[in-house]
């Protein structure tokens, strides 16, 4: 039986399909081969870029850009010329710090000792010997830096602490902090109580404020502790599919009396531990080391204040007898002032009276010595008065 215009309704498509998948291949072979697209390097390690073009070339070219940038504002590196090899390196290029290997099949690019500056878009292009469009492609390269400290602290308490310390806490709900800062990317933390996972925690990441590439990663974890026990916390930022920790810090819990078991607190005033000991908070209208006492009406009195039990009590006011502190100043400045200005007067009045005495002296002596001073001997002067000199001066 011959089915009628079978050819043509058969063979047509079968073209068509092997056509499609022809051009698939041809698409598929052009294309460069620069393995990960997106690859990860530790700062300061050294990491090497392919590229393995799928025909001859005559020329093949290295660039840098930003991260996710383009080839048209990338920045060229270094070129080779196949026909007779020779290489040439661009202007500025730190060749101690790139490497090309020229005579490798995947012509790759190396960077030794990676940091956050090199992180960016690396672009391969070739020109093909057949005269096909040029090829590129890109490779994004990201710069990890590891986490290399890690700090614990006690929430409620703000104490931190040291890797391998005993540290002091009351039985029951306890909060921690665990940071690790200037990292990138974000970190991963894993909480372990008597080395069983905790996975109830938060985590937060901020960008760093020493510098935007990086970022400060912190969890904040909240445990019940009713025995000695050992506390870790450890971070990652591993990009290689990896989970070992990176920095880890373990501290040994030591349950500890709570000093506010007994609030000593009256009032409806908030006992918590400082250092050891209770301290109270007062609500508003209370005081005193317990809030037992009444706050003044003052304005300044409507705050809650805080006072340790067993501490000094609170600050003296600044005031007396409605008198502000300043005015108690100006006061004392003035009857300083005051006083000083007596003082001189006192002085400048005694020593007007010295002087006049010195002078009523100086006369007198000068009655007495007539020659020296040119006044009247004593006979003129007795003479003049209608006296008259002694016997002795007659004889």
């Amino acid at each position: 039986m011959v089915w009628p215009n079978s050819s043509k309704r058969v063979y047509p498509s079968l073209g068509l399909v092997g056509l499609f998948s022809a051009v698939l291949v041809m698409l598929s072979s052009a294309a460069l081969d620069v393995g990960d697209r997106s690859q990860w390097a530790d700062e300061n390690t050294t990491i090497s870029i392919s590229c393995t073009p799928s025909e001859a070339i005559s020329f093949l070219r290295w660039y840098e850009t930003t991260l996710g940038g383009e080839l048209s504002s990338a920045t060229q590196i270094v070129q080779l010329f196949t026909l007779d090899g020779t290489v040439t390196w661009s202007a500025g290029v730190d060749q101690s710090h790139f490497q090309f290997d020229s005579g490798s099949a995947d012509y790759p690019l190396t960077v030794k000792s990676v940091t956050l500056e090199d992180e960016g878009s690396y672009w391969c292009e070739v020109e093909l010997d057949s005269g096909n469009p040029n090829e590129q492609e890109d490779v994004e390269l990201q710069i990890r830096k590891i986490p290399t400290v890690v700090e614990l602290m006690h929430i409620d308490t703000g104490a931190n602490y040291s890797n391998g310390e005993n540290v002091s806490i009351i039985a029951g709900e306890n909060r921690f902090s665990c940071a690790v800062p200037g990292i990138k990317p974000a970190a991963k933390f894993i909480w372990e109580l008597d080395s069983k996972d905790l996975n109830t925690f938060d985590e937060r990441n901020v960008t760093s404020s020493e510098d935007p590439r990086l970022v400060d990663s912190s969890s904040t974890l909240t445990v019940t502790v009713e025995a000695d026990s050992t506390l870790k916390c450890s971070a990652q930022n591993k990009q290689d599919g990896t989970t070992a920790a990176d920095v880890t810090l373990t501290v040994t819990l030591k349950l500890k009396p709570d000093p506010c078991k007994i609030n000593p607190c009256q009032n409806g005033g908030t006992c918590r531990d400082v250092n050891g000991e209770p301290e109270c908070k007062c609500p508003d209208g209370f005081t005193g080391v317990t809030c037992g006492g009444r706050a003044s009406t003052t304005p300044e009195s409507t705050s809650e204040s805080s006072t340790t039990i067993g501490g000094p009590g609170p600050s003296a006011p600044t005031a007396t007898d409605g008198l502000t502190t300043g005015q108690i100043v100006g006061i004392c400045v003035g009857a300083v002032a005051l006083a000083a200005i007596l003082l001189v007067l006192t002085l400048c009045i005694l020593c007007r009276e010295s002087l006049s005495t010195q002078c009523s002296c100086l006369q007198c002596k000068s009655s007495v010595n007539p020659e020296k001073e040119g006044g009247t001997t004593d006979k003129e002067a007795l003479e003049l008065n209608g006296g008259s000199t002694s016997n002795k001066e007659k004889a």
